[in-house]
């Protein structure tokens, strides 16, 4: 079996679709769209780390007031 068939493979198991063909945009667009939306993940990612922290840091005795 070659790569691309268990690649292919593994993707369907994990119910996905396999992409047939060359796909709708370029690889210019691909990656300004991967970096776009890692930005909106990590801001969410950074907004969620210090609402965590601020909750720890209420939760310590003798904490600042916040």
């Amino acid at each position: 079996m070659d790569w691309v068939e268990e690649l292919d493979n593994q993707i369907l198991l994990n119910r996905r679709k396999v992409l047939e063909g060359k796909g709708k945009i370029s690889h210019e667009e691909a990656i300004k769209k991967a970096e776009k939306e890692f930005a909106l993940y990590r801001e969410r990612e950074m907004r969620e780390l210090q609402s965590d922290f601020y909750l720890m840091m209420k939760s310590l005795p003798n904490s600042y007031e916040f």
